[in-house]
């Protein structure tokens, strides 16, 4: 086997030699550069686009505390809206409470002026017919005596 005989080792060893040269020049001078350049570029690219995330997270940060204080103020003016309406609710109730009183106060107001005039006119009837009764009987037992 060639290989393994002594005569070929110095020209094995050579071309060992010129060809590591050959491929550490190769990738010294081509294949380094270009991965330092990608590399570089992948860097560059990284922060950038951390950066950009950094500053999507603040400006989230800054929508979600605008969204958080626009439902607090949602929150607020509904709740000062229905405070409203309900006094405003109370108010009505109350004063149409008094109204229904005041109608019904006048109602029985006027039903006792018509009571008390009915009254007046069933008293003056009945005086007049009591008297005429009286008158009647007077004249019964006057006349039948005379």
């Amino acid at each position: 086997m060639p290989q393994f005989d002594i005569s070929f080792y110095c020209s094995q060893l050579f071309w060992l030699f010129v060809c590591c040269v050959v491929l550490i020049l190769v990738f010294k001078r081509i294949f380094i550069p270009r991965m330092n350049v990608a590399l570089l570029k992948r860097s560059e690219y990284i922060s950038k686009v951390t950066l950009d995330v950094e500053k999507m997270e603040k400006d989230f940060e800054i929508v979600q505390n605008n969204i958080l204080r626009i439902k607090n103020d949602a929150l607020n003016q509904s709740d000062s809206i229905v405070k409203t309406a309900r006094n405003d609710a109370d108010g009505a109730i109350v004063a149409q409470l008094l109204m229904t009183k005041k109608m019904h106060g006048e109602i029985v107001d006027s039903a006792r002026k018509n009571l008390n005039n009915e009254i007046c006119s069933l008293e003056s009837t009945f005086k007049n017919q009591i008297d005429l009764l009286a008158q009647s009987i007077f004249d019964g037992v006057f006349l039948k005596k005379h």
